[in-house]
């Protein structure tokens, strides 16, 4: 390649560069409610499959899977479609509206004759591959990446319409197929030139998380006041936040700002304006690697519910898997996404993760004070991760 044509490479992709939009923080406004019916429904589990309990939790981890994958969809179109024209905008509104029927079909994703949440969902899925279509910017490589894209996409919320008139069984079959596909899929266009804002992809990711971090206060803090405050359950509910505030922390202390950077070839190296490349790395950090953390928030969110109604007490069975979960989920997540960013193990937080799986199970201790025993042990790893990683960059 010629120096001239890999400067205008470099050009157009940083031409592309863009922000999320008011529009996407407004479909982003249903997602919230959707987490919320999540974390209700997995809290609710030992209560309505009483003996079943790992069988509601594989219902609920394939609805969180797919709901992930219709707002990673979005994530992906707004990366690439000017959602501030018309039609783009129209459509997307649209999609936002039936994000909101699926949302609050979500607890009866699985009942027998109920299918609207499985039509919802087909229909935003199908929508969005449409919107995702309607403005390739002129790159007949990132139009080539998104037709191909589509024709494999496109089986999977068929898949899904036809599973929603099924029994509960035989609908669980056909959807989790129906997600086998859209991974597949996803494998097998790695190697196109899809179009990637670095700027706006890590921040949609960032803001996700946000949002999920937010239904853990909201957990904390709504059970609350359903409860008697007093001084201890106070310093309780405290103990609850001292968690969730370092969870925040895990993520935004210095990863935030590096996320960007992999997606421009600065963690683990890719020749500037290697589109394949930048979408390998979106596919892989991103859609792949931050959906363990919002399962992990989510699930802690259940135990973190417990704690604010019984902040004196310890955890009980179901809350310590809840929480255990979690943790491994969020944790060994972020690990996993930092390791593909750009090839460096986060030992200490890896460490991290064994004692305070082992606190949570073991504690005999009252919950509150408990999840602050959780967070002072999180923020003793970031502290080392931080001092190594300063060091690595002074080398």
């Amino acid at each position: 390649m010629s120096h001239a044509t890999e400067k205008k490479e470099i050009e157009e992709q940083e031409e592309q560069e863009r922000r999320t939009t008011y529009l996407e923080l407004f479909f982003d406004l249903v997602l919230v409610f959707a987490i919320t019916q999540l974390a209700s429904m997995l809290h609710d589990v030992p209560h309505h499959h009483p003996g079943h309990e790992l069988a509601g939790w594989g219902q609920v981890g394939l609805l969180s899977l797919m709901i992930w994958w219709l707002w990673s969809q979005f994530a992906w179109v707004g990366s690439s479609v000017q959602l501030t024209q018309t039609r783009p905008r129209t459509l997307m509104l649209a999609l936002t509206g039936l994000m909101l029927v699926a949302s609050v079909m979500l607890p009866l994703g699985f009942e027998p004759g109920v299918s609207v949440f499985g039509i919802a969902y087909a229909l935003i899925k199908l929508g969005s591959l449409v919107l995702y279509r309607l403005d390739t910017g002129g790159s007949p490589a990132h139009a080539a990446a998104v037709l191909d894209y589509t024709r494999k996409a496109a089986l999977a919320p068929l898949l899904v319409l036809a599973g929603s008139f099924l029994e509960p069984g035989m609908r669980t079959i056909a959807w989790s197929i129906a997600i086998a596909i859209e991974v597949a899929g996803t494998l097998l266009v790695g190697g196109h030139a899809f179009r990637v804002s670095a700027s706006h992809f890590a921040e949609r990711h960032s803001l996700v998380l946000i949002i999920v971090l937010g239904e853990a206060v909201v957990a904390l803090g709504g059970q609350a006041v359903a409860s008697e405050l007093d001084l201890p359950a106070t310093f309780g509910l405290l103990g609850g936040f001292v968690l969730v505030a370092t969870l925040w922390w895990s993520y935004f202390a210095w990863a935030f700002g590096s996320t960007e950077d992999w997606l421009r070839g600065k963690g683990r190296p890719f020749r500037p304006g290697d589109a394949s490349a930048v979408g390998r790395m979106a596919r892989d950090a991103f859609t792949f690697g931050h959906f363990p953390m919002v399962w992990g928030l989510i699930a802690m969110a259940v135990g973190l519910k417990d704690l604010a109604a019984a902040p004196r007490d310890p955890w009980h069975g179901d809350a310590r898997l809840a929480m255990s979960v979690g943790l491994v989920a969020y944790l060994g997540g972020f690990v996993a996404v930092v390791y593909r960013g750009n090839g460096h193990l986060l030992w200490e937080r890896l460490a991290a993760l064994a004692t305070m799986v082992a606190t949570t199970v073991l504690s005999p201790l009252p919950s509150g004070v408990t999840a602050a025993l959780l967070g002072l042990q999180l923020v003793a790893a970031i502290s080392l991760e931080i001092r190594r990683w300063m060091r690595l960059h002074a080398a």
